[in-house]
């Protein structure tokens, strides 16, 4: 599953290449795209776009969805291959879920998801390393658990609003 808006910069095409070699190995395997596009952005799939890519048997292009949480609890794995980001709200949902992911080694993804530890995580645009990954998760239950229960602590622990909000209100008083 890749939650967030149909943007090249989230790195889809590459997340479609790599889930086209899994899906070479088991044809069972889904790619479900949740989002919608940017209008916009001149960086975003158009309408159309999305649509030819979903026709292609196993892609699923969801649109924009009020029901993200329940859309993880359904996938195996959550995948974020941008290119670069800020703090990937998806990443702590995909905790708060217990799910792996699969993100790239950039600021924000690698603040919350630690190799090998809560996630896995690859170069930005690299297809291989992307396929492999999500190949281990895929195939690799116990892996997977590892790492949800992993980054579910993490999120828990860091990230939550109790422990978040008395450092915003730390941060204000220094500035006022």
């Amino acid at each position: 599953l890749y939650v967030g808006r149909m943007l090249r910069d989230k790195g889809i095409d590459e997340l479609v290449q790599a889930w086209r070699l899994l899906r070479d190995q088991n044809h069972s395997c889904e790619l479900k795209l949740c989002g919608a596009v940017d209008s916009g952005n001149p960086n975003s799939y158009t309408v159309g776009e999305m649509n030819e890519l979903s026709s292609e048997a196993g892609i699923h292009w969801l649109g924009r969805r009020n029901d993200v949480l329940e859309q993880m609890r359904n996938a195996a794995i959550v995948v974020l291959p941008t290119y670069r980001e800020g703090f990937p709200k998806v990443l702590l949902e995909a905790g708060m879920a217990r799910k792996a992911v699969v993100t790239t080694d950039v600021p924000g993804c690698r603040d919350i998801v630690k190799h090998q530890t809560s996630g896995l995580l690859v170069r930005p645009r690299n297809v291989d390393e992307l396929y492999k990954a999500i190949k281990q998760l895929y195939f690799d239950r116990a892996l997977r658990n590892r790492l949800a229960g992993n980054l579910n602590d993490i999120v828990l622990k860091g990230f939550t609003d109790r422990t978040i909000n008395p450092l915003w209100g730390k941060l204000y008083n220094r500035i006022l």
